[in-house]
């Protein structure tokens, strides 16, 4: 269905719309920092664990957007796959990314 709009369209607009996205991204980043902030010093949580909550909240929205498109258009071999290939991949780069930051303690 979109496969060939995005092939329909000229490359300048595919662009346009690239950038469109890129600058959403950006300020939506912007403003989850912001909020995060704010969060934090009101409920006297440091910033970090504040922004490992939204940063896992908006991380996972894609997955979301995915499989309940997918679901709702009937693949229903995606929307499966794309739950367990997300929460396989993302396991074992936990306790690596774990170790580096503490240090290997």
């Amino acid at each position: 269905m979109f496969d060939d709009y995005f092939f329909s369209q000229p490359i300048w607009l595919n662009l346009v719309f690239f950038a469109l996205a890129a600058g959403v991204i950006w300020a939506s980043g912007t403003r989850l920092e912001r909020d995060t902030d704010q969060i934090s010093a009101r409920t006297g949580m440091g910033q970090a664990f504040g922004g490992m909550i939204l940063l896992a909240g908006a991380t996972s929205l894609l997955e979301l957007a995915t499989t309940v498109t997918s679901g709702l258009t009937g693949n229903v071999s995606l929307a499966v796959h794309n739950l367990l290939g997300g929460t396989s991949c993302r396991r074992p780069s936990w306790p690596s990314s774990m170790s580096w930051r503490c240090g290997g303690r």
